[in-house]
């Protein structure tokens, strides 16, 4: 499970895969969080993200092969706007820094889902690529040019960088040690 908090530092969801729901909170002073109520999801929610604007949010419903798209409003309150098919069993998501591109891990394919984020916040497929065995987690460099998966039972990183339109081009992976399940790059 992967939590997030939102760009403008105010907010702090919580993906709750037992309950298919998302915890909402406020941060308060000293860094309190205030429950502020839950949002349904789909299917085992693992991971949530939150577009770099704070307008948009992503969960991705390793129990039923899909994300589930809202928007963010008045204090934080998450509203579902729809959902959209992913790959098998996704584990986590990330929107690259310019807004435009939303990717998902599919531990259970074995690939990344693409998609581009339109008007709304909505998720418009462009594509898959495979990766590594088991990828579990996926993050982006601050520059936006690269993507990378750590693959839980292929102990390896996939690598690849963003092209035109947001597709991902493989540019190899790395060995790890046993069952990577987090990767982050540094700024």
């Amino acid at each position: 499970m992967v939590d997030t908090a939102d760009p403008t530092g105010h907010y702090v969801y919580v993906t709750n895969s037992g309950g298919n729901t998302v915890s909402q909170y406020t941060i308060g002073a000293g860094g309190a969080l205030t429950a502020t109520g839950t949002v349904a999801t789909g299917n085992s929610p693992e991971s949530i993200i939150i577009d770099p604007t704070g307008s948009y949010a992503y969960v991705a419903n390793y129990g039923d092969d899909t994300l589930s798209q809202y928007t963010v409003g008045a204090g934080g309150a998450l509203t579902e706007t729809g959902t959209v098919a992913s790959g098998s069993a996704p584990e986590s998501v990330i929107v690259d820094p310019s807004g435009h591109y939303l990717y998902a891990a599919n531990y259970g394919g074995n690939t990344i889902s693409e998609y581009t984020i339109g008007t709304g916040g909505a998720l418009s497929a462009i594509g898959t690529v495979t990766t590594g065995s088991g990828p579990w987690f996926i993050t982006v460099d601050a520059t936006g040019r690269y993507i990378y998966t750590a693959n839980f039972s292929g102990n390896s990183v996939s690598m690849y960088t963003i092209g035109v339109g947001g597709g991902l081009t493989s540019i190899g992976t790395v060995s790890t040690g046993s069952g990577p399940n987090a990767i982050i790059t540094g700024y």
